[in-house]
């Protein structure tokens, strides 16, 4: 009677177990690149929404906000600009649109985002 398992079993364990390992490896490489991703997306879209808040709050009250300092490698750029609804029942309803641009990079790769509002137009005079 043999006990103990004989050198092609090892090496075949041993290449399974090999392949599994890399396997997990590069699973966890691709997921961890996709969080840092999605980390880099959720703060622009916070500094997209900060950036507009500022636009309207010194729009409608005067009020000049400072702005957050951008963490680094972050730019971002705001622009109020009319809009003209297209579809019924507010099809000639024209209203401000403010957008925030945010870029960044990421691994050599440049990214950006662009969050808009929009919201009634200011009567003049009032």
């Amino acid at each position: 009677m043999k006990r103990g398992f004989t050198l092609v079993e090892v090496l075949v364990a041993f290449v399974i177990l090999t392949l599994g390992l890399a396997f997990v490896a590069t699973e966890f490489s691709r997921h961890l690149f996709a969080l840092q991703i999605l980390g880099n997306s959720m703060a622009a879209y916070r500094i997209g929404d900060q950036q507009m808040i500022h636009e309207i709050v010194h729009r409608e009250l005067g009020v000049e906000v400072p702005p957050d300092a951008l963490p680094e490698g972050f730019t971002s750029q705001v622009s109020v600009t009319p809009v003209q609804l297209g579809t019924e029942p507010l099809k000639d309803v024209m209203m401000d649109g403010v957008a925030a641009g945010v870029s960044w990079n990421f691994r050599h790769q440049s990214r950006s985002i662009r969050v808009v509002t929009g919201f009634p137009k200011r009567q003049q005079g009032g």
